[in-house]
């Protein structure tokens, strides 16, 4: 809701599947959570990482998941993310984060220049 009220035109996945589909949409930055159901950040990466098609578009990392959790390694993650925000997360550190990636909408001159956030 935050980005919303920024200006910012967002779309949202319950999960790492509904996020790659977003992708389609030429989404400007994902924010993303590596702890998810059906397929997890880490997966999303992982499918990402193989997708030549997709593999420009930048990933904010925003997790409680952090270095030596005993699930992944958060530094082979840095190589392919631009941002690794651990929650709970300031806000102006994420609108920042965004912002370097994505202007709102607002500021836009044509709705077809627009770039969506996809949070999942």
């Amino acid at each position: 809701m935050l980005l919303e009220w920024e200006g910012f035109s967002v779309l949202t996945a319950r999960n790492g599947e509904e996020g790659f589909l977003h992708l389609r949409e030429e989404v400007g930055v994902v924010l993303l959570d590596l702890m998810m159901p059906v397929m997890n950040g880490w997966e999303f990466l992982e499918k990402k990482r193989h997708s030549t098609e997709f593999k420009d578009v930048p990933v904010v990392v925003v997790s409680a998941a952090v270095p030596g959790d005993g699930v992944h390694d958060m530094e082979l993650c840095r190589e392919e993310v631009a941002a690794i925000l651990r929650k709970p997360i300031e806000s102006d550190e994420l609108l920042k984060h965004v912002a370097a990636h994505c202007a709102p909408s607002y500021e836009l001159e044509a709705a077809r220049n627009s770039c969506p956030v996809s949070a999942c």
